[in-house]
């Protein structure tokens, strides 16, 4: 499982900072950048955390 969940966040971190959804935000870019990177930073820190959890009780 603990696969599949990095490579899940590979995939949304592909598709966030890809061409496509830049392109929405190009007038707040740097804004939209920001959140972003502080939302998936979050996201592979919480990742982390469980991760380590699930694998301390096995």
């Amino acid at each position: 499982m603990r696969r599949d969940i990095w490579v899940f966040l590979f995939a949304i971190g592909i598709i966030l900072f890809g061409w496509p959804i830049i392109g929405i935000f190009k007038y707040n870019l740097p804004v939209y950048l920001f959140l972003i990177w502080i939302i998936y930073i979050a996201l592979i820190f919480l990742t982390t955390i469980f991760t380590q959890e699930e694998d301390e009780r096995d």
